[in-house]
């Protein structure tokens, strides 16, 4: 499972809307490539897309509205998905997506601020700042990395949270002043 996360306004949704090709192109550079390849004419035929507002039909759901779009796109082993996406059921849906993924399924999703049950199920990680790329990779090391740069997660901190903090600014790295002050502090205790 891919996430892609970031603070608001970062580009999360303007990124998910090029690689569905759901967005006019004009203006940007680079290729999409699906699976290696250039995509095809019928690459919409392969791709399923659920909007973050009025999903399917604002008279529905959000449970009937993923139901109705599991039984379109799914195969039958996968449309059960019969919770709701409230706080309490997300996990469940996540697992579900999880499991999906583990079947051969690409799935790229935009997510704001996961708890850490949700968080650790995420194979990979695409941060974003400001429509720049803050980390791509395994989401096991996405505290390592930061921690590399400059940024240290508190131990019993979750690391999306952790990460939206430092990604929408509001971390600052220590300064070389802060640093020595806390190695002297250290050294002298």
């Amino acid at each position: 499972m891919n996430a892609i996360m970031g603070p608001t306004g970062c580009g999360k949704s303007s990124l998910l809307d090029l690689l569905a090709d759901r967005k006019d192109r004009q203006g940007f550079e680079g290729e999409i490539l699906l699976n290696g390849q250039i995509r095809t004419h019928n690459y919409k035929s392969h791709v399923g897309y659920v909007v973050q507002d009025d999903i399917v039909c604002g008279n529905l759901t959000v449970k009937e509205n993923l139901m109705f779009s599991a039984n379109v796109r799914l195969s039958t082993e996968y449309s059960t998905i019969e919770k709701s996406l409230d706080s309490s059921m997300a996990r469940s849906v996540m697992e579900c997506l999880h499991h999906l993924s583990r079947t051969g399924c690409t799935i790229v999703f935009s997510i704001h601020q996961p708890r850490y049950s949700i968080f650790k199920l995420f194979d990979t990680l695409f941060s974003l700042s400001a429509g720049r790329c803050t980390y791509h990779g395994p989401t096991d090391s996405v505290l390592n990395f930061f921690s590399s740069v400059g940024f240290s997660c508190e131990e019993h901190n979750n690391p999306a949270e952790f990460l939206l903090d430092v990604t929408q600014g509001d971390r600052q790295q220590p300064s070389t002043q802060q640093q020595n002050n806390i190695a002297f502090n250290e050294e002298h205790s």
